[in-house]
Formats: structure tokens, C-alpha cells, sequence
């Protein structure tokens, strides 16, 4: 299992070397899925953007490189097809939801567990936690999903953006009383999971 998950994206050099170090080819040769979901966020297109620049900038094709809103009404492509899944930043409600209803769950499990490369991006870290807790997420659940229950690939509680977050003193009052181990994490921030050990980088 091989997963860097980040609150920015490959926002520094230190995250992008780590990334390439979990390649089994050179960069150039890899080809990336990225599955987002637009939900009308003013910024999105140019969040997007941007983090296709980052992955040319560690050295993958501008061709290789294949968004999927989930929210299309097209089939959404083989995930085994392949080398690295990037879940990206949005509400991990609606993504959850939207993964489930396209029957994609045992699919993601399927490339990590096989060694896929995974990078998360805020939302799509939050969603390997064992579930989506409310109180430890900059986004709602809006959408009244009922079954919370994430990945589970790790057993801590990312907690991303938290270089500009202002409910700092709440979210650790949070964490100690209900017992669920928080990991903040900054945007130039990220954890490397390789099986059962995990480092910030």
C-alpha cells in the first residue's frame, strides 16, 4: 500500500521527490487518473489547473494526465488501467457519495491493494481515514449522507488546511475528548503510508 496524502498537493519539492520515489517507472511513463468533482466552487477550474502543472513539474506528460468529474454522465474509466489514482480536494461527502453510486469503492480498494500509486488531495485524504467525522472537517455533510464510514487505511483523522484554519483550539478540544487521533496538516504538508507505518513529510 502505497499512499501520500496531502492537503495542497504536490506543493513542495521535498512532496514531489517522495512521489517519485513511490513510482515503479520513471514519471514520463506513468499514467494518472484524477477523479474531482466540480460542485461550482468559483476557484476550482484554476485549483485544478494547477495541480497538473505540479505533476508536469515532477516530470509526468501534460497526456497522461486524465481528469474525471464524477458528477458526468459518462462511464467513468478503468481504474486499474492506471499507474496513479489522485482523489482530489472537494466536500469527501459528495465524493463519497458519488464513488459509491458508481460502484467505484471496490475498485479504488483494488489499485491500492495492488500497489497502485495514491495521492490524496485535502478530500481525498480525509476519505482514508476509518470514517468522516463533521467536527473534524472544514467541509458539511449538506448532503444528509448516513453512512460516514471512509477507506480505513489508516487509523487517524487527517485534518487538512490547517495553516489557515481558525477553529484550531476546537478541533483539539475534539480529538481528546472523543479519542480520535487528529493529524494536521498544513499545504505544504503530506503523509507517506507505506503499509502500516506512516511520516509527515
Amino acid at each position: 500500500m502505497k499512499l501520500l496524502l496531502t492537503s495542497g498537493g504536490l506543493t513542495t519539492d521535498k512532496l514531489q521527490d517522495t512521489f517519485r520515489g513511490l513510482l515503479k517507472k520513471p514519471p514520463g511513463e506513468n499514467k494518472v487518473l484524477i477523479l474531482e468533482l466540480n460542485w461550482g466552487e468559483e476557484d476550482y477550474p484554476k485549483y485544478l489547473e494547477e495541480t497538473k502543472r505540479l505533476f508536469i513539474r515532477t516530470g509526468f506528460l501534460q497526456k497522461n494526465l486524465e481528469p474525471y468529474d464524477l458528477s458526468s454522465d459518462s462511464p467513468p474509466p478503468h481504474i486499474n488501467n492506471y499507474d496513479v489514482l489522485m482523489i482530489f480536494s472537494g466536500n469527501h461527502f459528495h465524493y463519497m457519495k458519488r464513488i459509491r453510486e458508481l460502484g467505484l469503492v471496490q475498485d479504488i480498494r483494488d489499485f491500492i491493494e495492488r500497489e497502485g500509486v495514491y495521492i490524496g488531495v485535502s478530500g481525498g485524504s480525509v476519505m482514508m481515514s476509518p470514517d468522516m467525522d463533521d467536527c473534524l472537517s472544514m467541509t458539511k455533510n449538506d448532503i444528509g449522507l448516513e453512512d460516514l464510514s471512509g477507506f480505513g487505511y489508516i487509523n487517524f483523522y487527517i485534518v487538512s488546511h490547517w495553516d489557515w484554519r481558525d477553529d484550531k483550539k476546537e478541533m483539539l478540544t475534539y480529538s481528546w475528548e472523543s479519542g480520535k487521533r487528529m493529524v494536521p496538516l498544513t499545504d505544504q504538508q503530506g503523509i507517506l503510508v507505506l503499509d502500516n507505518d506512516f511520516e509527515i513529510i
